[in-house]
């Protein structure tokens, strides 16, 4: 991995998060960061969002900016929030073995309390990308107090 993001590897990313008091609560998730496709065949990464098992949006990645989505109240059923991202087409950039389909360089979630927004980066997160490691994203953090 790449010392300042992490890459969505593959045609499915699955990543399962602990929201404190998430239950019954809407959220905005946000995702910044830059599709990595092939140019000579597409002008973006179309990029398909899962919240608990609905589809919430479709991205059409290109540049480093925030992509965002919506989180309805009612998916969620209790503090679990378990997102699903897949890649139309995951492009292998030259001099690399892997199937990407974008760049993240954080991803955070806004939840709403009494009218106000309360934006959160993932702390779990922010330790991975900090580290030089690959986040394996389909396993439980450490760290409960995700986002």
């Amino acid at each position: 991995q790449e010392p300042k993001h992490r890459c969505m590897i593959g045609k499915q990313i699955d990543l399962n998060l602990y929201v404190k008091e998430g239950k019954n609560s809407p959220l905005i998730l946000g995702v910044y960061g830059f599709g990595v496709f092939d140019r000579a065949k597409y002008t973006e990464q179309e990029i398909t969002v899962f919240a608990n098992g609905t589809q919430i949006d479709k991205w059409k990645v290109v540049n480093k900016e925030e992509y965002t989505a919506s989180i309805p109240a009612y998916l969620m059923k209790d503090d679990t929030l378990n997102l699903r991202f897949v890649i139309r087409e995951p492009y292998t950039p030259t001099g690399d073995a892997r199937k990407i389909g974008m760049a993240v360089h954080k991803i955070t979630r806004t939840k709403k309390i009494a009218g106000r927004a309360r934006v959160k980066s993932g702390k779990w997160l922010k330790n991975k990308l900090a580290e030089d490691k690959e986040i394996v994203i389909s396993e439980e953090p450490e760290d409960k107090n995700i986002l």
